[in-house]
């Protein structure tokens, strides 16, 4: 996740791996990890975890890692946000390059982008479907679930990303 001079609060980040599956059915919950925990994560001076609430110091900014890796997984979690914030959950990236060596779903204040750019995108990539994010200052629900190639995004009960990357061969598309 990344942070820009805003406050956010990120609260219940709950990841489950999922089994390998040679096929198509999909089963769900083989295990799961509460990811705002120090044994989870690698927290830098620039975020608080208090009393299961992750929230940015005076000066925040910086990715927070897990310490783990993940293959196939969904991840759910609760954040809000305050006027001008900008934020994202990075996922299957390259820790020396995680902006631009992998993927992003943005978390930002409502209307302070548009298109692959406002909250809920496949940061620069992708525009959701439509747009779900709450106002400022209101809890946010979001889930991602990733298998194989398949990445699904779903804001606010609604869904906003549903794709498979391996049908992207057309560059700007």
């Amino acid at each position: 996740m990344r942070v820009l001079n805003q406050s956010f609060q990120f609260t219940q980040i709950l990841l489950w791996t999922m089994p390998f599956c040679l096929f198509s059915t999909i089963s769900y919950a083989e295990t799961e990890i509460d990811l705002l925990t120090p044994k989870t994560i690698n927290l830098n001076k620039n975020w608080l975890l208090e009393k299961g609430v992750l929230t940015p110091s005076e000066t925040p900014g910086g990715i927070i890692w897990s310490k783990d890796k993940f293959g196939d997984f969904q991840i759910n979690l609760q954040y809000k946000t305050s006027p001008k914030a900008n934020s994202g959950l990075f996922f299957r990236t390259d820790p020396k390059n995680a902006v631009q060596g992998g993927f992003e779903i943005q978390i930002a204040s409502p209307g302070l982008y548009s298109g692959k750019h406002i909250v809920g995108s496949l940061y620069d990539a992708k525009e959701p479907i439509l747009a779900a994010g709450k106002p400022d200052g209101e809890w946010n629900d979001m889930r991602l679930v990733c298998i194989g190639s398949s990445i699904k995004v779903v804001l606010n009960g609604k869904k906003v990303i549903d794709l498979n990357i391996n049908e992207w061969n057309v560059p700007q598309q």
